[in-house]
């Protein structure tokens, strides 16, 4: 009989790719992760108020990014961010990442085209910090993919067809 954890999550959750195994980056430099494709970078453009402001208090800073395994979860029904966190904390799947393991993942989608990130227009959500996510999406006139950084707010409410990445379990 499966644990009440997992109905609830399997209520909300759908794992919609194969697991996506992150490499360990001992020296990740922050600042190359806003620098867009006409630069060198991976993404059409960089969105958000902050992204620019951000950008620039992370030049010369570096981190650790540890060996990952993730995977795409889809959204089947409507929750709250607060929710969903919630859930992935018992489902043990929930776990903040680095934006070298957001590279990571954008760079195998769209640069070597593995098929990770949903295109379709929904959202792909990764969790970086306490205080703010990073929302990967291509821009469904132009077809170009975008990086936001936004606030974190536990009372918004993610739509079914987003998807958000968890630690593969």
């Amino acid at each position: 009989m499966e644990t009440k954890e997992k109905m609830i999550g399997r209520r909300h959750l759908k794992k919609i790719t194969n697991p996506v195994k992150l490499e360990s980056v001992s020296n990740f430099n922050y600042s190359d992760f806003f620098i867009t494709k006409e630069h060198g970078g991976i993404f059409d453009a960089l969105c958000g108020e902050d992204a620019l402001f951000i950008g620039n208090a992370f030049i010369g800073t570096k981190a650790y990014s540890p060996e990952l395994t993730l995977a795409n979860y889809e959204l089947v029904d409507s929750v709250y961010e607060r929710g969903l966190l919630e859930i992935a904390s018992k489902l043990n799947i929930y776990c903040l990442l680095t934006m070298a393991h957001v590279m990571q993942v954008c760079k195998e989608h769209i640069i070597n085209g593995v098929k990770i990130l949903k295109e379709d227009g929904a959202k792909n959500i990764f969790w970086v910090s306490y205080s703010f996510e990073i929302v990967v999406y291509l821009e469904p006139i132009n077809k170009k993919w975008c990086a936001k950084m936004i606030p974190r707010n536990d009372f918004k409410l993610l739509e079914p067809g987003s998807a958000a990445f968890f630690l593969d379990r």
